[in-house]
């Protein structure tokens, strides 16, 4: 059973890792690491994320 476990842990943690080696390589110009990691798992789950701001934050208000 301890085994069984260990192999599933393993495989999470090189599917994430899968997961965010497509998102480093994928991203958009000037697109946050964070924001094409969530990207690429809502692709996953069939779920629309928001287009990348392309370097425009939305975050500041000035």
């Amino acid at each position: 059973m301890q085994r069984l476990l260990r192999i599933l842990v393993l495989v999470l943690i090189l599917g994430l890792g899968a997961l965010w080696g497509v998102a480093w390589f994928g991203r958009q110009p000037g697109e946050p690491l964070g924001d094409a990691f969530m990207r690429q798992v809502a692709a996953l789950t069939g779920q629309e994320a928001p287009l990348p701001s392309a370097g425009v934050c939305s975050c500041r208000r000035e």
